[in-house]
Order: C-alpha cells, then structure tokens, then sequence
C-alpha cells in the first residue's frame, strides 16, 4: 500500500469511528439512551447567538411565555404551529418544535392531555448515549392532532425546559409557552 492510500485509510476509519460514537449503543459506560423534556429555549450558545422571537406564530394568535426568551436566545421558529381558528369537532394538526442542541438528540414523542378547550404538551427528546456529538444543533418536530368538543378560546400549552450555557456548565430549568385558537 502507498503511503497517500495508508493515509485516506487512516482518516476514513478514524472518520466512522468518531461519527459510530454518535450511535445508539456506541460507549456501554454511558446509557444507551437519555429521554429528557424538549428544550423550548437555549441561552449562551455564543456559536449561535440569534434571538428568533419574532417568529413565533403562524398568524395573528402570539406566543405567551411564562419565562420570555432574552436577547440572544435561540428557540425555534414557530414554536408552536397550529391554524389560528378550527371548527368543533375538527382534527387539528399541531407541531411543537424544541432545539435539539447537538446531533446526538433526536425527537422522542410527547406527552398529551386534555381537558376541555386545553390541550397540555409535554415535548420529549432523546440523547443517543454517545459521548462524542457533532456540534450541529437541530429543530425535533414533534406533531400530534387534536379536536376541540366545544366552541370558545383554545389554548395549546406546553411545557419544555430552558438550557442555559454559561462557564462551561449548563443549568435547565422549566418554561412553558402557550398559543391560542379559535374554535367556532
């Protein structure tokens, strides 16, 4: 073998070793997989310092935070989608998306209940165990359909977690953002 081939071997095997990490199951000192409550807002990722507040709803209805996002957090654009007004008894898609904060996250179902015209959110997502990640940030989408029994003021509530990223250490704490819709 030639001294250029020996090198692209090298890089090649060390290349699918490092992104094997990103697989379930890669490091058995680590679980396979963690399943967390989804992160509605991230703060202190100074690699993406970028504040997509204004981009929160789909049409007239705004998004209410419990913990507004500051300057400089990230939190995915329409946070909460769904049609602004919908007829009783009408299923009705609804997408809750979270920043999933490296690529070794993934989407991993929700948590839904309901109780007349609200309709509770929980987001969850899963790190695959890896201990190395790409540092690649995503958006999970997370889509469920529901129907609302009565006429009045709709609320889709849903309760996530803030990372904060601050000194090399990372703190969560709970935040909820809600969206309202019309159901004539």
């Amino acid at each position: 073998m030639r001294a250029g081939n020996r090198v692209r071997s090298t890089v090649l095997v060390f290349a699918s070793a490092a992104l094997a990490a990103c697989s379930e199951g890669a490091a058995t000192s680590v679980p396979v997989s963690v399943r967390e409550i989804g992160v509605l807002q991230l703060e202190g990722a100074a690699w993406f310092a970028q504040t997509q507040a204004d981009n929160q709803s789909t049409g007239s209805s705004p998004i209410i935070w419990d913990h507004p996002p500051i300057a400089g957090a990230f939190t995915p654009p329409l946070v909460i989608e769904l049609p602004d007004t919908v007829q009783v008894g009408q299923q009705v898609d609804v997408i809750v998306r979270t920043v999933l904060p490296d690529g070794c996250w993934r989407t991993d179902g929700q948590d839904v209940t309901q109780s007349g015209l609200t309709v509770e959110v929980t987001p969850h997502d899963a790190h695959s165990g890896a201990q190395i990640c790409t540092m690649m940030m995503g958006i999970g989408e997370h889509r469920l359909r529901v129907a609302f029994a009565t006429a009045g003021r709709g609320t889709v509530k849903v309760h996530g977690r803030l990372m904060r990223q601050a000194n090399q250490s990372t703190t969560y704490e709970a935040v909820n953002a809600e969206r309202s819709v019309i159901v004539r």
